[in-house]
């Protein structure tokens, strides 16, 4: 029982924000993408994995539906979990609506307790970069 609270409360913290531009180094707090993948990606979808259970976090899109440019940084206003494995994916999508999403390989940020920088590199793959 303690655990399904855990995941529900863990599925409400998630329904944060999200933000172009900063590093989540600069924001102090978060998930950072570096887009570095396919020029035509318009949809990401964060996916936290806490002890092996999926938990889906926020999407981002452009506001003009347009796709996310390399270089670029989508900052995800997500807690990062203090005491559990914690990995993290990514679902991308080439349609603005999130449909026929392929997903990344998972990558164990569980040493990040404040915030993690990753980058999506040209094989659509996550990298590590930093973590606090």
């Amino acid at each position: 029982m303690k655990k399904v609270l855990v995941l529900l409360l863990a599925a409400i913290v998630l329904a944060g924000c999200a933000g172009k531009g900063k590093t989540a180094e600069q924001h102090g707090k978060g998930i950072s993408v570096e887009m570095a993948g396919s020029p035509t990606i318009k949809h990401i979808t964060v996916v936290q994995y806490v002890n092996g259970r999926e938990i889906v976090g926020e999407s981002v899109i452009n506001a003009d539906g347009s796709a996310l440019s390399n270089g670029e940084n989508v900052w995800f206003d997500v807690p990062l979990s203090k005491k559990d494995k914690l990995e993290i994916a990514l679902e991308y999508s080439e349609k603005n609506d999130g449909t026929n999403p392929r997903t990344t390989r998972r990558v164990d940020i569980s040493e990040a307790r404040a915030w993690v920088t990753l980058k999506l590199n040209e094989e659509n793959q996550l990298e590590f970069v930093n973590a606090k």
